[in-house]
């Protein structure tokens, strides 16, 4: 469950409410304030300007890979990066 408190264009208190689904705000509202008790429940927040799209959830910038990664204790190790889809390595 999470508490929605609403907010006119000049920043001026509405209403609070609790949602436990999708939520779209009234015209009248400019900015929301969301608050929710961290539990269990996953809970995953969109917000857009216009229409409504399927949820996509976060894209990592971590890469994994089953090559080994060699690592020196000056701190020399060798590289891993993503270019065009496709991943390299960067002995050094």
């Amino acid at each position: 469950m999470v508490n929605i408190y609403e907010y006119d264009h000049s920043g001026k208190y509405i209403q609070n409410l609790s949602a436990s689904s999708e939520y779209t705000p009234p015209a009248n509202v400019r900015y929301v304030n969301f608050m929710y008790v961290a539990s269990s429940t996953d809970i995953k927040l969109q917000f857009q300007e216009s229409e409504i799209t399927a949820y996509e959830p976060h894209k990592s910038a971590k890469l994994t890979t089953k090559v080994p990664v060699r690592r020196v204790p000056n701190g020399t190790a060798d590289k891993i990066y993503e270019a065009d889809g496709v991943v390299w390595k960067e002995k050094r």
